[in-house]
């Protein structure tokens, strides 16, 4: 995730950058039915005993206000990018969104303490 201050974002973007449009070039290919060469994958790394696992990435949730494809008032963004919270605006991995009140602001510091709890 980046930050965006006065004069650009936190660190360098160019990595990102070059890797999302390898993916995006990757996923057309695979999408037209092509699948990887032998060059392509002749310098790939091996992973060996391995399974499928998930990791957490940052992301929004809150209340939302307009989202086209979501129904519920409280949704989960896809990973969160670049955060600007001074201007009040986020972009995620699909999407920008405006920032109202953080939760914290709202609720006080102990906010996160209770979101949760269902007791």
């Amino acid at each position: 995730m980046y930050l965006y201050r006065k004069n650009g974002l936190n660190r360098s973007a160019a990595d990102d950058v070059r890797k999302l449009r390898k993916l995006a070039d990757d996923l057309e290919r695979l999408s037209a039915g092509h699948t990887p060469t032998d060059a392509d994958l002749a310098n790939a790394a091996r992973v060996n005993a391995y399974e499928i696992t998930a990791r957490p990435v940052p992301v929004l949730y809150g209340l939302n206000e307009g989202h086209p494809n979501l129904v519920s008032d409280t949704p989960q963004s896809t990973q969160l990018w670049v955060l600007n919270q001074q201007e009040g605006w986020a972009r995620t991995y699909s999407r920008y969104y405006r920032l109202g009140q953080s939760l914290k602001d709202a609720f006080g510091a102990n906010a996160a303490s209770w979101v949760g709890d269902t007791h």
